[in-house]
C-alpha cells in the first residue's frame, strides 16, 4: 500500500499558509475563550480520486472564519477576502507527495454564533497525488 499524506500535516500546512500570509493566528480545532478574530480548520472529507496514471486523494477541508460581531457583515467579509488571497497560493507538500490541484469551492454557510460572533465556513479541496501505476 502507498503511503498516503497524513490529514494532520496538511491541516498544518494549511495553518501555517494562513497565519504567514494574512497574519491571523489559526487554529486546527476550535479553540475556547479566545477573542476573536481567527480561524479554525476542520477535515470533512478524504476520500480516492485515482485517475488512469496517478494514485490520488482529494482532501476536503473546511476553514472557519470567527470575526466580532458589529451589526455589520463587511468585518466577516474582509476576513473571508483576506482568507481568499491568502489561499491563492498553492501549498507546499513535501515528503514524496504532489500537489496536482487545490480550489476553493466558496463560502458555505455565514451566521451568528451564540457567542455574539459572526462564523462563515469556506470549503477548500486539495487534490494530492501519493504515487505513479506502472503499466
Amino acid at each position: 500500500m502507498l503511503k498516503q499524506l497524513s490529514p494532520i500535516v496538511l491541516l498544518n500546512i494549511i495553518q501555517k499558509t494562513i497565519e504567514k500570509n494574512i497574519g491571523v493566528k489559526c487554529y486546527l480545532d476550535q479553540p475556547n475563550n479566545i477573542e476573536p478574530p481567527f480561524y479554525f480548520l476542520e477535515l470533512k472529507e478524504k476520500k480516492v480520486n485515482d485517475s488512469e496514471t496517478m494514485y490520488k486523494l482529494i482532501y476536503t477541508v473546511l476553514v472557519h472564519v470567527i470575526v466580532e460581531m458589529t451589526g455589520s457583515s463587511v468585518p466577516v467579509e474582509d476576513y473571508i477576502q483576506m482568507l481568499e488571497e491568502a489561499m491563492n497560493e498553492d501549498i507546499i507538500i513535501s515528503d514524496g507527495f504532489q500537489l496536482i490541484m487545490q480550489f476553493n469551492n466558496g463560502t458555505q454557510t455565514i451566521k451568528t454564533d451564540n457567542a455574539n460572533e459572526e462564523h462563515a465556513m469556506l470549503e477548500y479541496m486539495f487534490d494530492v497525488c501519493n504515487g505513479y501505476k506502472c503499466k
